[in-house]
């Protein structure tokens, strides 16, 4: 839950911009701590876990476009928090096979490859792409003139892991 309200306060309409390079963290600690436990069904878990986090940010982001249509915010809640979802669950597969600092390497090229999916189809959608929550910062993201917005999108991931990877040192130097 912690995860999709983070995403929406960092969001230009709410504009605590500084969330945005920490709203990872709890579903990135709840996917770890679901990896390490004995539950069964883990990756329905993860599933279920990642894709209320991103209704959330889906639904609390859009739900002006019911204004246009009620479908509106109801397609984007379901599809594109299942688009997500299904990015972090594949994270969590990867993980489990190739262990998950590897995976953390790759988690953000997974990501940018589904913003990209998602510019291309015919549920087009891109309002939602990581790197424009910068909307309202324009100073910050000069460089977008070189990479797009995707540019933005890696440097949100870079930061959240950096900050998970430091959270795991922490953890595991006070065992």
């Amino acid at each position: 839950l912690l995860t999709g309200f983070m995403l929406h306060w960092a969001w230009p309409t709410t504009g605590f911009i500084y969330l945005i390079f920490s709203a990872f963290l709890p579903l990135l600690h709840l996917e770890r701590q679901i990896a390490t436990g004995n539950a069964k069904r883990k990756t329905l878990a993860v599933f279920g876990y990642s894709w209320l986090a991103f209704a959330i940010f889906n639904l609390t982001t859009t739900a002006w476009v019911k204004n246009a249509h009620i479908s509106g915010p109801i397609a984007t809640t379901f599809i594109n928090g299942a688009l997500m979802a299904l990015v972090f669950t594949v994270y969590h597969i990867i993980a489990k096979r190739i262990g998950t600092k590897r995976a953390l390497f790759g988690l953000p090229f997974l990501w940018i490859c589904i913003e990209v999916f998602h510019q291309d189809w015919d549920l087009s959608f891109p309002w939602l792409d990581l790197g424009n929550a910068f909307a309202n910062h324009i100073e910050w993201v000069q460089w977008y003139e070189f990479t797009g917005h995707m540019g933005g999108t890696l440097w949100v991931w870079i930061v959240n892991l950096l900050l998970f990877q430091a959270f795991i040192s922490a953890q595991e130097s006070k065992r």
